[in-house]
């Protein structure tokens, strides 16, 4: 059994509507599982210091700051919350987000965020630090479950599954003013891959479709602004619900669900060529957990647990191992988004 989710919109709060259904069918199945783990025991929580200005846009470019957005709180309510890691602590940033629910996909563009959101409908959010415009343009048709990345000056979108309950494999471009549905082959249809880019790439890895036609995937695909190429490479075991970031020239996979629903808390990174499986003792085996990229480090944050439980503990990947962050943050959460800027 495998996450289809789909919420009504007058609810209030919003709530992914079959969530609650599909996290306590979880807790079921993977009650028990062995998993791939590199699992280091947590360590308690300090206060953190308060709120803080949000920073400017650094001119270099670099990631200093990553963005975390909603997700799926316990015992249900979508959480309307914002915050921000600097590489140190958090900071919960005033003031309630719009009705960006949760499954939804967000990248950063330049000095803000776009959040495209649905379904049933879809609307393209920005934020620009001074709060959330929704955007006139028209959207792709919405989706849940999708993967979306930034390359270059531009975002991508693949996949996901639709209102209709149809897993799709199309693959959509944003400039900043428009979307641009790209004629292309690439990846066949899926929901729940991951994705991150890695110099002039973006890179795609494994997800989930119905059988006979899908299953579940450990394929590497890359897209480089024109067209999708398929890696002929041997990577992490099929699996969807993980959760991939860049740091410097190496992108960082951790942890989702493996074919028989159990949860995974392996490390793997792509070098651009060859994946290598990092051991060590790392974060707990968990499913939509969110990571990024910043400067020097790789922030991951919550999921789900094998169990089911909601997870709020917070990880650093320096290139060579995980850190637990002795930090008070976010409530726990899973399904939630983020992503870094200058």
């Amino acid at each position: 059994m495998r996450p289809i989710s789909f919420r009504a919109r007058a609810a209030a709060p919003a709530l992914c509507l079959t969530s609650l259904a599909w996290l306590a069918a979880l807790a079921a199945v993977t009650s028990g599982c062995g998993g791939r783990s590199n699992l280091l025991e947590g360590a308690a929580q300090q206060p953190d210091a308060g709120p803080a200005p949000d920073p400017a846009p650094d001119a270099s470019g670099v990631p200093v700051t990553a963005y975390l957005v909603g997700g799926l709180g316990s015992p249900g309510p979508f959480l309307e919350d914002m915050w921000k890691w600097g590489g140190a602590a958090w900071t919960q940033i005033p003031g309630a987000t719009p009705d960006l629910p949760c499954f939804d996909e967000m990248a950063g563009l330049g000095g803000g965020l776009v959040f495209l959101d649905g379904p049933p409908g879809s609307t393209t959010w920005t934020w620009e630090r001074a709060g959330w415009t929704a955007l006139a343009a028209a959207s792709p048709p919405g989706r849940e479950f999708g993967a979306m990345t930034t390359l270059g000056s531009s975002i991508v979108l693949f996949g996901g599954v639709l209102h209709s309950q149809q897993i799709v494999g199309d693959t959509w471009t944003w400039d900043g003013a428009l979307w641009t549905q790209r004629d292309v082959t690439g990846p066949a249809p899926r929901q729940d891959a991951a994705m991150a880019t890695l110099g002039g790439v973006a890179v795609l890895f494994g997800g989930w479709a119905d059988a006979p036609t899908g299953g579940m995937f450990g394929d590497t695909w890359t897209w480089d602004g024109a067209a999708w190429t398929e890696q002929d490479v041997a990577g992490p075991p099929a699996r969807h619900h993980a959760a991939m970031a860049a740091l410097g020239t190496t992108l960082v996979l951790f942890g989702g669900l493996d074919a028989t629903d159990c949860a995974l808390g392996d490390t793997w990174t792509w070098d651009g060529t060859a994946w290598t499986e990092r051991a060590g003792p790392g974060p707990s085996p968990r499913a939509n957990l969110v990571m990024a990229g910043l400067a020097d480090q790789v922030v991951l944050f919550g999921g789900s647990g094998p169990a089911g439980e909601y997870l709020d503990d917070t990880w650093t990947w320096d290139g060579t191992a995980w850190t637990q962050e002795t930090v008070q943050g976010p409530p726990g959460r899973n399904s939630a988004q983020m992503a870094s800027l200058p």
